[in-house]
C-alpha cells in the first residue's frame, strides 16, 4: 500500500504472454550461441541470470513511471526472480526488496552463487520423470481432493518414529502443559504419558481433512507431530513472519492448514511444538507476539483429553503465555493469527 493505504497497481507496466514468448525464444538461440551471462568455469549460460537480464531490461526502461518498475520488481522478487540483481542494478530505491516475501526467497551471496551454478547445469530428464515433479506442492493436495470426490482414501505419508533424545526434550513441555495449563487429573495424565511418542512429520505432508474426521477417542491423548525441518533450528536468529489470513475467517483450522501448506510450505519454515516451548519458556524474546492475539503452530498437531487432533498455541496474558490447542474442526476467528519463520 502507499502512504494513504490505498492497494496500488500498475499504471503503464505490463508483461505479457507475447513478452514470455520472446524471452523464452531469446533463451533458445543464447543456449545455441554459448553467449551472455555465465556461471562457473564451464561457460555454460546460466538460465537465472539470462532471465534477470531479461527483466532487467523492462525494469531500467524509463518510458514506464517509476512507481511501476518498483511495484513490478516487488512482484516478481515475490516471486523468486531477480535474485541475481541488486535494486542499484536496476535504478531502483535500496529498499525495494526490503519485505518478508522477498528475503525469504532471496538468500545470502553463498546460495545465489549456488542458484548460478544450479542454473547453469543442463540436465536431460524423462518424460515420466518429469510427469513427477512437483516442486511448490500443488500437485498433491489437487490429487487428494480428486480421491475424496470419488470416495478414495488419499495416500498418507508414512510418519518416522522420534528418537528418545527428541522425545525427552519435548515430553517435560508437554506434560507440563498437561498439568498446570490444562489441568489433567492423575488418571488422564498417565494416559497421556502412554502415548508422549511424537510422530516426525512434515505438516506439509499431513492430510488435514482427514486428521480433522479421525473420531475422538481419549485413550489417545498426548499423541502429538514434530515438523522434522524446525527441530535444530537457532530461535534466538530467527525472523518471524505472519502472514494476513484474514479471508480464512470462519474456515475451519484444517482448512487453514492446508492453506498455509499450499501457498506458504515451500518458502517458509512451519514452526510447532518446539517453538511454542521457546516462546513460553522466553517471553521476553517474542515481543511481536504479545498483543493478546492468539498464535498457532501448525508445525505440530496434537491430541488433548477428547483425543481430537488441535493445533497449539498460545496468547499473552500481561505476565506469561498462556497454551492453548484448538480442535482442526474449529473455526478460524478474526484473532487469530499463524506463525511462521523465514528460511
Amino acid at each position: 500500500m502507499d502512504a494513504s493505504g490505498r492497494k496500488q497497481g500498475l499504471k503503464k507496466l505490463v508483461l505479457t504472454q507475447g513478452t514470455v514468448e520472446n524471452i523464452l525464444e531469446a533463451w533458445k538461440i543464447e543456449k545455441q550461441t554459448r553467449r551472455g551471462p555465465t556461471s562457473g568455469t564451464s561457460g555454460t549460460v546460466s538460465f537465472t541470470e539470462f532471465l534477470d537480464q531479461r527483466l532487467k531490461t523492462t525494469l531500467t526502461f524509463k518510458e514506464y513511471p517509476k512507481p511501476d518498475r518498483i511495484l513490478a520488481a516487488k512482484i516478481l522478487a515475490s516471486k523468486g526472480f531477480l535474485r541475481t540483481l541488486t535494486p542499484q542494478d536496476l535504478d531502483l530505491p535500496n529498499n525495494t526488496f526490503d519485505f518478508d516475501a522477498a528475503r525469504a526467497l532471496r538468500g545470502n551471496e553463498e546460495s545465489i552463487d549456488k542458484l548460478k551454478q544450479d542454473s547453469a547445469d543442463q540436465k536431460h530428464i524423462t518424460l515420466t520423470e518429469l510427469s513427477d515433479l512437483d516442486p511448490f506442492n500443488k500437485r498433491k493436495p489437487k490429487t487428494q481432493d480428486v480421491a475424496q470426490n470419488f470416495g478414495l482414501e488419499p495416500e498418507i505419508p508414512e510418519p518416522t518414529p522420534a528418537s528418545q533424545e527428541v522425545q525427552e526434550k519435548h515430553n517435560n513441555f508437554l506434560l507440563d502443559t498437561f498439568t498446570n495449563f490444562w489441568s489433567y487429573n492423575q488418571d488422564q495424565l498417565d494416559q497421556a504419558k502412554l502415548n508422549l511418542k511424537p510422530e516426525i512429520i512434515s505438516p506439509n505432508n499431513i492430510v488435514w481433512e482427514q486428521r480433522k474426521e479421525e473420531a475422538a477417542d481419549a485413550s489417545k491423548s498426548g499423541q502429538y507431530t514434530l515438523n522434522p525441518e524446525t527441530q535444530n533450528l537457532n530461535f534466538d536468529q530467527a525472523r518471524v513472519f505472519i502472514p494476513d489470513l484474514s479471508s480464512m475467517n470462519g474456515k475451519s483450522l484444517a482448512e487453514v492448514g492446508q492453506y498455509i501448506q499450499n501457498q506458504y510450505g515451500s518458502r517458509y519454515f512451519i514452526p510447532g511444538i518446539e517453538y511454542w516451548e521457546y516462546v513460553s519458556q522466553n517471553p521476553d524474546k517474542a515481543p511481536n507476539l504479545k498483543d493478546g492475539k492468539y498464535y498457532f503452530y501448525f508445525g505440530s498437531i496434537l491430541r488433548r483429553r477428547s483425543g481430537f487432533w488441535g493445533v497449539p498455541c498460545s496468547i499473552w496474558d500481561g505476565s506469561r503465555f498462556g497454551r492453548d490447542a484448538r480442535w482442526l474442526s474449529g473455526g478460524w476467528l478474526s484473532n487469530y493469527r499463524v506463525v511462521l519463520l523465514e528460511k
